[in-house]
Order: C-alpha cells, then sequence, then structure tokens
C-alpha cells in the first residue's frame, strides 16, 4: 500500500497537507485537494484501508494516560524554527490516531518542574535541548525517554536523529549538479561527544565527494568552547576560518558547513 510521503510526493504537496486533508484538520486549497485526490488514485492510496489500520493500533497502543509529554530545553527560537514547528506537529499527528495528546512544556533556570511531569500523569516524554540538571534528570529517568534531534544525555532515553550520513551525501549531489568541481567542507576537531554528529556529516559529505570524481577539501578548527557564544569569540573563528579558505588554490566553488 502507497504512503502518505508517496501521495504527497506525486502531488507536489507536503506530507503535512496530506495529513490534513485525511484527517479533515486545517486548511487546505482546493487545487490542493484536487492533486491529493489524483494522486491517491495514480498511487492505489485507501484512506479507508488507513484508517482502520490507525483504528486497529489505537486498540493496542497500550497507552495509560494518553499523554505523551515534550520538553524543550533550548532557547525559545529553536521552538519556534521550521523545524521545531513540523516536529510538534508530526508528533501530534501521530499521537491523535492513538487517542493520545501532546503536552508542550519548558524547562527554567530555576528547574521547576512541569506540572505533567511533577505529577506523573504522562505515558513518556520527548525532549530536545541539552541535559538538564541531576534533580529534574531523577524525575525525568521515571519514564520512557526520547531525545530529539540532539544527543542530549549519553546515559539514558533514546534517541531520534536525522540520517547524517545521508544528509553529507545529498549536500554533496546538490553542490555537483550546479556544476562545482572543487568542494570544501568546513567542521570541527572531534573532542567531545557534543559534535560527533558533525563528523558523521563532514567524514561521509568527502567520501560522496571522492566516489563522484570532484576535489574534496577539509576546512577545520578546534570544537568551540562554551565561549563560541560570545559574539567576539565568534567573529573570531569566522575570521580565521575565511582567512584559511581564501588561501586554498584553486579556491572552492562549493562549500558545506557540517556544523554551526
Amino acid at each position: 500500500m502507497a504512503t502518505i510521503k508517496q501521495v504527497a510526493e506525486q502531488a507536489g504537496v507536503s506530507t503535512a497537507t496530506v495529513s490534513r486533508l485525511l484527517n479533515e484538520n486545517g486548511f487546505i486549497s482546493e487545487e490542493a485537494k484536487r492533486k491529493i485526490k489524483q494522486a491517491m488514485k495514480e498511487t492505489g492510496f485507501d484512506p479507508a484501508k488507513r484508517k482502520r489500520r490507525i483504528l486497529a493500533t489505537s486498540a493496542v497502543s497500550g497507552l495509560t494516560h494518553n499523554n505523551v509529554l515534550m520538553i524543550w530545553n533550548t532557547r525559545k527560537v529553536h521552538e519556534d524554527t521550521t523545524t521545531g514547528q513540523n516536529m510538534m506537529q508530526g508528533i501530534t499527528e501521530a499521537l491523535q490516531p492513538l487517542g493520545a495528546s501532546l503536552t508542550i512544556a519548558h524547562l527554567n533556570s530555576d528547574d521547576t518542574l512541569p506540572p505533567a511531569l511533577e505529577n506523573g500523569t504522562l505515558d513518556g516524554i520527548l525532549i530536545h535541548g541539552d541535559p538538564p540538571s541531576p534533580a529534574v534528570t531523577k524525575q525525568l529517568r521515571k519514564h520512557p525517554v526520547v531525545w530529539l534531534l540532539k544527543q542530549g544525555s549519553s546515559n539514558y532515553g533514546d534517541r531520534v536523529q536525522p540520517d547524517h550520513a545521508l544528509a553529507g551525501e545529498i549536500s554533496c549531489d546538490w553542490l555537483v549538479q550546479q556544476g562545482c568541481r572543487n568542494l570544501c567542507c568546513m567542521s570541527y576537531h572531534i573532542q567531545t561527544t557534543r559534535s560527533i554528529y558533525a563528523k558523521t556529516r563532514a567524514d561521509y559529505f568527502l567520501s560522496h565527494a571522492e566516489r563522484s570524481g570532484v576535489q574534496g577539501k577539509l576546512l577545520i578548527q578546534p570544537e568551540p568552547a562554551d565561549s563560541i557564544n560570545l559574539p567576539a569569540a565568534r567573529a573570531s573563528v569566522a575570521s580565521s576560518l575565511v582567512e584559511q579558505f581564501i588561501q586554498f588554490d584553486p579556491r572552492p566553488d562549493g562549500l558545506f558547513v557540517a556544523n554551526e
């Protein structure tokens, strides 16, 4: 059976748009509706079968409280990004067929616990950000925990990550498609686990460049300390990278930045 993703690709719309049509939730233009319904016919997607499968899944979901808590332990700007918004929307849509809801919470510097975490009326925790204080961690570890995007703690919980290897390869392919033949990758000297995923992106970018028959150069800096958040420190690192970049001969015509 075709998937929502296949229907979206066939219709030329986002998976979220297809989901809104199937769940009758949110505005969809008439043109988008027409394209999605046509794509369903062409791909053999059957909404009725999907609904029956979802109902069967809901019956055996095993959830006790029908509530999942998502904790943001980052600055508000991360929550407001397109990635952050899509992440919350995707989780909400995945929980709906199970009859469960998503509760959004934030950790503050004073370690005040979100009510849902304090009273334990939840089935699991999704968290994005850095590992919290020991006091908060003690409460988190009473529940199943999944870290989203960031590595988070390495001694408890599972992690859901993008395919960093694929990200490096796709970036290389895109630059090659633009006609670039002399590529450069900027990354870190990896000294802690904080930037381990940046290394994966960089490694696969460079190895894919070699397989694609184009030049691939690596430009690296020491892994930034916490002071990198200060404007002067960032400016210093940026200046150093630029100075090294312009020394390359020939000058790269495609640049991939594997981290921030």
